[in-house]
């Protein structure tokens, strides 16, 4: 088996996270292979050429990163080609409050879940209890926890 070198390892690791999130392996490829590009940028033609993927596959994935503000694009005047970078005005605490109005939903779904069950008491109803239980404790904590991070970074 041919051996990996570190830059591939990273990227391939990049993917392997990402895909454990939920997303697919070659948005956290793209993702690995923008955030140690030496140039701090890459081009589409770049990522196609060196991921070795179709441009379609390329397209998709990369369009996830800049929905997601992970990249962002970059043009120069006179030069054709859209340039990535790593999006240095991700708000961490703007994406975190997005998770949060997500677990929120789910709270209220669970929540529904539950009247449904009808009173019931079996494994279904208690796995909902717990997990209302759990969410219910992020959402009390977790607001505190990113007022301390803001005001630790001044943002």
């Amino acid at each position: 088996m041919e051996e990996v070198n570190e830059r591939e390892r990273f990227i391939e690791d990049s993917g392997l996270m990402f895909e454990a999130l939920g997303t697919t392996r070659m948005v956290g490829r793209i993702f690995g292979y923008v955030a140690i590009a030496p140039e701090g940028r890459v081009t589409f033609d770049e990522l196609v050429t060196g991921l070795g993927a179709s441009k379609s596959t390329i397209s998709t994935n990369l369009k996830t990163l800049v929905q997601i503000n992970f990249l962002r694009p970059i043009t120069f005047p006179g030069d054709r080609r859209t340039y990535y970078s790593l999006d240095e005005h991700i708000s961490w605490a703007s994406i975190m409050r997005q998770r949060l109005k997500m677990i929120d939903y789910m709270l209220a779904l669970f929540n529904k879940g539950i009247e449904l069950r009808g009173g019931k008491s079996d494994g279904a109803t208690n796995w909902l209890r717990r997990s209302i239980s759990f969410y219910q404790f992020i959402m009390e904590k977790f607001p505190n926890l990113m007022e301390e991070w803001e005001a630790e970074n001044k943002i």
